[in-house]
Order: C-alpha cells, then structure tokens, then sequence
C-alpha cells in the first residue's frame, strides 16, 4: 500500500499559500481622476484577499482642487497622484502584516478504519491498529489540515472516535444512496459499503471553517476556510470508484466547476483517490473515454495536477493532488507505509 501524506516531518510536506503576493503594476495607478474615484469605491470591498477598511482620506474632489492649486508642475502632481491612490487601494502600506498562510495537509486512502469483516454491520468496531496508528502520527505531527480517504465509517462511529474533538474539527461524507447511487443498468458497479472521505481542520487554525453543501451523487467533500486577513480558500476531497463511468464524471466535474467559480477564492485543493490509472499527465492523456473527460474537465476548471510518481503498489497514479498554481503546493513528497 503506498500512501500519499502531508506532514511535517516526512511524506507529503505540502505547504499551501493561501494569500499571493499582489502588486499593482503602474498602468493600474496611473488613473484619470474619473477612474480613479471609480477605483476608490470598487477596492475599498474585499477584493483579491486585500481587507476591506474604511477610507479616512479627504474627499477626493478636494485633493484633485488641492493638487492643481499647489502643484504648477504636471509631473509632480501625476507622481503624488499615484502616491495617493496606491496607499488607498492598498491599505497593506498603511497596516503591513502578513500576506500568506501556509498550510500543513496530511493526505492518506487509509483503505478502511473498519475491519474488512464489519462492512456489512450497521454497528462496525474500529479497526484498533489503524487507529492507534492514526493517532500516533497526528499527536508527533499536528498537521493542520487532515484529508482521509475510503474511511469505510457509518453513521453509528462518532467523529471524535476517528480525530480527537479536543484537536480536530471533523467533516465527513460517508458511503450512502446519494453519494453512490444505485446504477439498474450495472448493479455490479454499486457497492453499498465502503468508501466514505473525511477532512479535519485543526482547532490551533485562526479559521472559520464551513461545511459547503454540495448537490453531488459522489463521495466529495468540500469546506472553506476562511481567515483572519478575510482569505478565503477551499479545500476538498474525492473518492471515485474505478468502475463508474462517465455520468459520475460529470457529477464530479460539475461540482469542481461550480467550486472554482466560487467569488473572492484565492485557492482550492482537490485531493483524493481518482482512481485514474491509465492518464498520462506530462502528457495530458488518458487510456479512456472517463479518463479524457476528467483531462478536460480540469483543464476546463484552470486546475493543475502536482503528483508526478506512482501512489500505488502497482503502478499508477490514483491518487491525484489538483490546484490553481503549481506555486501554491510545496514540500510535496509520497511516502510508502515502509516509511509512516
């Protein structure tokens, strides 16, 4: 079993920049007054992460009157001009702090935290050595953020039983009829139990983070999370079953188009199990219909894949890591359960 993890100290070290670092360029300052009051009100509004605050400048009609009074010479009036106008879009010249937040992610497809024998129970045991696994490597890492795939959890297991409350904020999206609907033209494809993704946010964050209600006949999961310098990113995770075809493609797809249509997102992470053996990513190429309809759909979504080696004991990229910009992941690396 390979598995794809992000932590501190070994495995996926995967560091997200959740706010970029944004400088206007000179053509967008240097601004006829009309444009520029039009400026003033439009970024004054929580605009590409920049925090909304109240203007307590003098009204600009005044310093327009001031300017042309005071200063004879053109130039000098453009270059105070656009002195005035970049600290009013830009209210970080005034109250400087810290333009990025990086996170710690640990991914893993833990392939059941329930014993192979109790899928078919409503009231399943834990399996105790993946959980005490679990919870070793949580309590030496503390990662920020933890994304699990094919929990196999019901609804009888308690979230606090998978990630100490004290710790973690636990979302989940366990195996049911709507997040794996029956097919009646291939009943083999279902599989009523299994599957199940998980995500947790660690309480040490300053976040606010929320559950996003998604209308997806898959096993996705999506939260965003919302900082205190008014970012906003989301993180989200997929686990697809290998046999589904292409109308669970497009359920998956639609749901990443509406996610990263999203207003004011900065960044998404999408992690999880695709189940996409056969894609080439240098490439950009699949070994069949799904696979080059997922191709698509991401390039359509703006979205970039990261992982570039096998995740699998057999070969083949499964488990895919999607986001905006290949500048937002760093420190990214795969370990095998030899290494955890």
């Amino acid at each position: 079993m390979i598995m794809i993890m992000t932590s501190y100290l070994h495995s996926i070290n995967l560091e997200i920049n959740t706010r970029s670092n944004i400088l206007f360029k000179p053509y967008m300052i240097l601004c006829v007054p009309r444009f520029s009051f039009q400026c003033k009100k439009f970024w004054s509004r929580d605009v590409n992460g920049f925090i909304p605050v109240k203007l307590n400048f003098l009204p600009f009609v005044h310093v327009i009157r001031f300017l042309k009074y005071k200063f004879v010479n053109y130039k000098l009036w453009v270059q105070f001009l656009n002195f005035y106008l970049i600290v009013m879009i830009y209210p970080g010249i005034k109250n400087p702090g810290p333009i990025c937040q990086n996170l710690s992610i640990y991914y893993q497809n833990v392939q059941g935290l329930i014993p192979f024998g109790d899928l078919g129970t409503t009231h399943p045991t834990l399996n105790d050595t993946k959980i005490s696994e679990l919870h070793a490597y949580i309590n030496k890492n503390y990662p920020d953020i933890v994304v699990l795939n094919e929990t196999w959890l019901k609804p009888s297991i308690f979230d606090n039983e998978i990630l100490p409350s004290d710790l973690y904020k636990v979302f989940r999206c366990d195996r049911s009829s709507d997040s794996h609907p029956f097919d009646c033209n291939n009943p083999k494809k279902f599989r009523k139990n299994g599957g199940g993704v998980l995500i947790g946010v660690s309480n040490k964050l300053a976040v606010d983070s929320r559950l996003i209600n998604l209308k997806c006949k898959a096993e996705f999961l999506a939260i965003e999370l919302f900082f205190e310098n008014n970012t906003k990113i989301i993180i989200a995770t997929c686990y697809r079953v290998g046999t589904l075809g292409i109308p669970n493609a497009d359920q998956i797809l639609g749901t990443v188009k509406t996610l990263v249509r999203k207003r004011s997102l900065k960044n998404m992470i999408l992690i999880g199990d695709f189940n996409l053996r056969g894609i080439d990513w240098n490439e950009g190429t699949g070994s069949t219909e799904v696979e080059n309809t997922f191709i698509n759909g991401f390039a359509e979504c703006g979205l970039v894949q990261s992982i570039q080696q096998s995740t699998h004991n057999k070969g083949g990229i499964l488990d895919i890591l999607l986001s905006l910009s290949y500048d937002h992941i760093s420190n990214l690396n795969i370990a095998s359960d030899e290494a955890y």
